[in-house]
């Protein structure tokens, strides 16, 4: 549990006579803070604790504080605080548009517990009254409905495109796509992201909905899915990812109808996401990109900065084919590819020749041949990238090696 944080301290002064008893010759009370069980605050709005506590029995001053945020957890989750509650004088505020979420015990995969938030209150110029918390909280019926808001998930295999994300697929490499909620979030945090629905855009050629034929009549799409070992392909369609309230059959499309409408006028509108799909068709046996390679071999290891310490950025990597295996590099097949190295990091430097239209990419890598070598196990970095697909993400690699005391072999 986090430390508690007092986030102002205020001071009112209330006083009382000690000696008012409920009728003539009755008992003194006892001195305390009159105060109720929970004070209710409305969604941005404000309340003056000095109307709702005071002191009996004695006189003194009033001091608060807020003791406890709010805090949530989901499922079996680490409790997270939540900055809802601000003092101004005696005036307790429910900060702007803060929504404190609300618990909820839907299935024992889908919790949310909630500890509201505390205000301490003691009082000064006496030593017998002992400080108390109350419970703060929103009123329920205050608090806005919610909207959830459907975006896609940052990956590094999609791109800009026109009107939000693209993602280009291959028809010949690793059968279908398949899109889900993964790919996809949703907030607030009162909305459950398993619950994001994924469909293609109406007519689509290439994008198949749940249930679709799949190409060549091999059976059903089990879910969304595109591209694929001789599947159709084009450009233009999109997969939209909705979150709808009503999971019948019924609800579920106009759900999707209200996210296709919706980001038609706007795409980064709350109720859906889209994400753009260009399938390609490429010919047999084509490289459609470079991916690592297993490092640690004699070409693919930094020891030594001399002349033959320079490393080919070609022995770090693999060729991706459309059929989706990969090969090594071959200078026969591959030689219209040129494949350079850049982004070194500050042990490494280019070698032998210097790319005349990317300046800072060079045909070897190597340990920097002016300055001592670094400490065994000491980490380097570069980027492998071919010149003709010049940082396209398909066609670039991180690499990312230790330093060896000699030879791998």
């Amino acid at each position: 549990m986090k430390k508690l944080t007092v986030l102002a301290v205020v001071t009112a002064i209330i006083g009382l006579t000690a000696c008012k008893t409920d009728k003539p010759g009755g008992p003194a009370p006892e001195p305390g803070i009159n105060h109720p069980d929970t004070v209710w605050v409305d969604y941005n709005g404000s309340v003056d604790l000095s109307t709702l506590f005071s002191v009996v029995g004695t006189t003194g001053t009033l001091e608060y504080s807020v003791y406890r945020q709010p805090e949530y957890a989901e499922g079996s989750g680490d409790y997270i605080s939540l900055s809802a509650w601000e003092l101004t004088g005696t005036t307790l505020n429910s900060k702007p548009n803060v929504r404190i979420p609300d618990a909820i015990a839907i299935t024992s995969a889908r919790t949310r517990a909630v500890r509201e938030g505390l205000i301490h209150v003691a009082v000064t110029g006496s030593t017998t009254i002992a400080p108390i918390t109350v419970v703060a909280a929103q009123k329920k019926s205050s608090k806005p409905a919610l909207t959830p808001n459907v975006y896609l998930v940052n990956n590094s295999n999609y791109t800009d495109g026109p009107d939000g994300k693209l993602l280009t697929l291959y028809t010949t490499s690793n059968g279908m796509r398949t899109f889900t909620a993964s790919s996809f979030d949703v907030s607030p945090i009162d909305f459950d992201q398993n619950n994001i629905v994924v469909r293609p855009k109406s007519g689509s050629a290439y994008i198949l909905a749940p249930g679709a034929p799949l190409p060549g009549g091999t059976g059903t799409a089990a879910a969304t899915q595109a591209g694929g070992i001789n599947a159709a392909y084009g450009t233009g369609d999109y997969v939209i990812a909705f979150y709808p309230t009503d999971r019948s059959t019924s609800g579920i499309q106009a759900a999707f109808d209200a996210a296709v409408a919706a980001t038609d006028a706007d795409p980064d509108s709350p109720l859906g996401a889209r994400l753009y799909v260009n399938v390609d068709y490429v010919g047999p046996d084509g490289v459609v990109g470079i991916v690592a390679s297993t490092w640690g071999t004699s070409t693919t290891a930094f020891w030594r900065n001399n002349a033959n310490g320079r490393q080919l950025p070609n022995s770090f990597v693999l060729m991706k084919l459309n059929s989706g295996n990969t090969r090594p590099y071959d200078g026969t097949e591959d030689g219209a590819l040129t494949i350079y190295g850049g982004q070194f990091n500050q042990y490494l430097e280019g070698r032998t020749t210097e790319d005349a239209d990317h300046p800072g990419w060079w045909s070897h890598v190597a340990l920097k041949a002016s300055e001592d070598l670094p400490p065994v196990g000491t980490n380097v970095t570069f980027t492998v990238t071919v010149k003709q697909h010049h940082l396209d993400p398909d066609w670039t690699v991180d690499v990312s090696v230790n330093t060896v005391a000699a030879n791998p072999g």
